[in-house]
């Protein structure tokens, strides 16, 4: 379930006009709906409830400060490469212990900071890669079921 909707003919995120906040901000402009981003993440915790598993955001995919926040708001992880990408992701609220740094070992994102997301052992970084295939697949799944 997402919350995007049209509403005579008007395309409303959360039930507010998208034509009305085009007239406050101008365009182009991003919008993201919390509430759906919050439905997503549930339903892929629910998922993987019976699994001891970190759900990590790729801060690549989208570094809005509001998304991030709300992500770590939920209990989502983050996968950082880049030392700008950890800060955002600590300026989230994302806790040190709640990162991945899958960049290659020695490699300028990696070293650019010192984290114990850093010194993770591989079977870790090898786990995470196979929550984020199983992520896909589960999303995959979900769109096709009504």
């Amino acid at each position: 379930m997402h919350h995007f909707s049209y509403k005579s003919g008007i395309l409303h995120a959360e039930d507010v006009s998208l034509a009305r906040i085009a007239a406050e901000v101008g365009t182009p402009f991003y919008c993201y709906s919390t509430a759906t981003l919050e439905r997503h993440y549930q339903v892929l915790a629910h998922a993987f409830r019976d699994q001891k598993a970190l759900i990590c955001f790729a801060v690549k995919a989208n570094s809005n400060q509001a998304v991030l926040a709300t992500m770590a708001r939920l209990g989502a992880g983050m996968d950082v490469v880049s030392e700008g990408e950890l800060r955002r992701a600590r300026a989230a609220g994302v806790a040190v212990t709640r990162l991945t740094a899958l960049a290659p070992p020695g490699s300028p994102a990696v070293t650019a900071q010192p984290t114990p997301a850093r010194t993770m052992k591989d079977n870790r970084a090898m786990r995470a890669n196979s929550i984020y295939s199983a992520a896909s697949s589960a999303s995959a799944n979900s769109r096709s079921k009504p």
